[in-house]
C-alpha cells in the first residue's frame, strides 16, 4: 500500500492515531462507526458512511444516499458488501485523516480512500 506520495506503507502502520487506539494502530473494523471515508476510482468519487451495526451507505457528492451495504473484517482487511457488486476487500483501508492512501481491492480494483471525517 502507498501514501499519496508514493510511499510505501506497512501494513501494521495502515491505522493512525487521528482514527483513535493504542500507539496508533486501530485493528481492522475498530472505530469505524461514525466515519466517512472519500473512495475514488479513476472519475467517480463517493462518500462511504460507516455506521453502527456494521452497516455503511455509499453517498454521492451532495450527501445523498445511493446504496446501502454491510461491512466486516476479515484478518486484516475490512469487506464491504452491497447489492449487486457484491462483497469487495480492502487491505488496510486507511492512514491519517487528510493523507489519501491508493490500495488494490481483492477485486484487482486499485481505490483512492481518503479519511474525511474522524
Amino acid at each position: 500500500m502507498v501514501d499519496a506520495t508514493g510511499a510505501e506503507i506497512p501494513s501494521e502502520q495502515v491505522y493512525a492515531s487521528s482514527i483513535g487506539g493504542a500507539d496508533g494502530i486501530v485493528s481492522p473494523g475498530e472505530e469505524l462507526d461514525g466515519r466517512v471515508l472519500r473512495v475514488s476510482t479513476g472519475t467517480t468519487v463517493n462518500r462511504f458512511a460507516f455506521l453502527a451495526n456494521n452497516v455503511f451507505r455509499i453517498e454521492d457528492s451532495s450527501g445523498d444516499l445511493m446504496v446501502q451495504g454491510t461491512y466486516r473484517t476479515q484478518g486484516s482487511d475490512v469487506c464491504v458488501d452491497w447489492a449487486p457488486r457484491g462483497q469487495e476487500c480492502w487491505p488496510g483501508m486507511m492512514s491519517a485523516s487528510g493523507t489519501e492512501t491508493t490500495i488494490t481491492s481483492n477485486r484487482g480494483q486499485e481505490i483512492k480512500i481518503l479519511l474525511i471525517d474522524s
